[in-house]
């Protein structure tokens, strides 16, 4: 499929604007919260210096692997290139929901990495927007969460 990254096993970076679009659409008629969450991903890089660029493959591999299980059902988890990801979660009730599931991301990548025989240790940082209070249209929540993630 032309829309997924095989490395990750994600859909890439545009169609996280279609799933966005289509989520936002599925919140304002049903009524509900939705929060887009971008990751950047510090140290993603460090296997590449010390195994090669397989290894920091597989270590995207294993984080897109990570964030899927720790999230669940109610995630949508989209590799945007390189060391960020897109998550879109949806169902939220309450906006504190969104500071469990980022603090569930956390968790999970804290964990160390076994990547060619070797314990990588890698950090996140994560920025969140949440539909309405942030915005109204996928481009702004988009925008919200990546100007958050930076800060």
């Amino acid at each position: 499929m032309t829309g997924y990254d095989h490395l990750t096993d994600s859909p890439k970076h545009l169609v996280f604007f279609e799933q966005v679009n289509h989520d936002l659409d599925q919140a304002v008629r049903d009524q509900n919260r939705l929060a887009i969450l971008h990751l950047h991903i510090v140290g993603a890089t460090q296997p590449s210096h010390t195994a090669g660029n397989e290894a920091a493959g597989i270590l995207l591999q294993i984080v897109a692997d990570r964030l899927r299980n720790c999230l669940g059902d109610m995630a949508r988890v989209i590799h945007l290139g390189d060391d960020k990801f897109g998550i879109i979660l949806t169902g939220i009730r309450m906006y504190s929901d969104v500071k469990a599931e980022a603090e569930k991301i956390i968790h999970s990548l804290n964990r160390p990495f076994s990547i060619s025989g070797q314990s990588l240790n890698i950090g996140v940082s994560i920025g969140a927007a949440l539909y309405p209070k942030h915005g109204d249209n996928s481009k702004a929540l988009i925008k919200r969460a990546s100007e958050a993630m930076s800060q």
